[in-house]
């Protein structure tokens, strides 16, 4: 059983980090708190500098009594901090490189259970079933931890995307998988899941 907390996203006028969110990751946790960034979905250049963001921006809600410790997930340690780690955080970029990468360490589902996961954007795509990727507005395949498809950034002005736009890639979505339902996350936005 694990977890997940798929988010939105952000942009440059908005955080996917707000105080919510982090109470909701922290929920259940002990005082010691062990957080792993999994920045697949970046380029390698940019790993370090968008999990220090990320610390930066979660450190500003952490209360008094939790005590956080970060680590940043490569692939030469990503079975060790894997299971190091209480929760995975895992931000946006690219689901499609996300996804390849992930499948190379073998079943997440089984090596991240018991574990909170919280993914922004193209991280909550990866946990779907399906979703659309906005910059190219294809549809992909995710893991399926979640029975829905998602839409994240849903309503923003990302990508240049108009309310039309929105209403046919979620349209979309429902012909790709139908009966199956649409998580339209706008920025910032998260729901939680146990599975």
């Amino acid at each position: 059983m694990k977890r997940l907390i798929p988010v939105g996203g952000s942009s440059d006028k908005t955080t996917d980090i707000t105080n919510n969110l982090v109470e909701s990751m922290l929920r259940y946790q002990p005082d010691k708190v062990k957080v792993a960034f999994c920045v697949f979905a970046r380029l390698e250049d940019d790993w370090a500098k968008v999990m220090d963001n990320k610390v930066t921006q979660i450190e500003k809600f952490v209360g008094r009594n939790k005590k956080i410790s970060y680590k940043l997930l490569t692939d030469e340690n990503f079975i060790e901090v894997s299971a190091w780690a209480d929760i995975i955080f895992m931000p946006g970029g690219d689901p499609y490189i996300l996804k390849e990468k992930l499948e190379k360490h073998g079943d997440l589902k089984k090596l991240w259970d018991n574990k909170v996961i919280v993914g922004s954007s193209a991280g909550a795509m990866v946990m779907c079933n399906k979703y659309v990727y906005l910059q190219d507005k294809t549809i992909g395949q995710g893991f399926g931890w979640l029975e829905v498809s998602c839409l994240p950034h849903y309503g923003s002005g990302f990508s240049g995307y108009t309310q039309e736009d929105w209403e046919r890639a979620e349209l979309e979505l429902l012909k790709q998988s139908p009966g199956q339902p649409v998580l339209r996350l706008a920025e910032g936005e998260f729901a939680e899941f146990t599975v």
